[in-house]
């Protein structure tokens, strides 16, 4: 998962975010990946919907739901 952690790190970083959401996604990404088995190019649309039902099955705020939801946006990354 490190390759693919490193590979969003950049993307962000190319598209001009700022260090601390950058660090609130890599929080996010380590969340998912220890809840979520395989890797995220495997991921199915069911894996990642109740990875984040599971959080409004909890007493979270809102914004670690909608934080958590967010990594599901950023684009498939791949190295040519």
């Amino acid at each position: 998962m490190q390759n693919y952690e490193e590979q969003v790190r950049r993307y962000l970083e190319l598209s001009n975010y700022c260090p601390g959401p950058i660090k609130t996604y890599q929080c996010c990404l380590k969340r998912a990946f220890s809840a979520i088995p395989g890797p995220p190019d495997e991921w199915s649309e069911e894996d990642m919907g109740d990875y984040l039902l599971h959080f409004r099955q909890e007493p979270k705020r809102t914004s670690t739901t909608n934080q958590s939801s967010s990594i599901f946006h950023i684009p498939p990354v791949h190295i040519l």
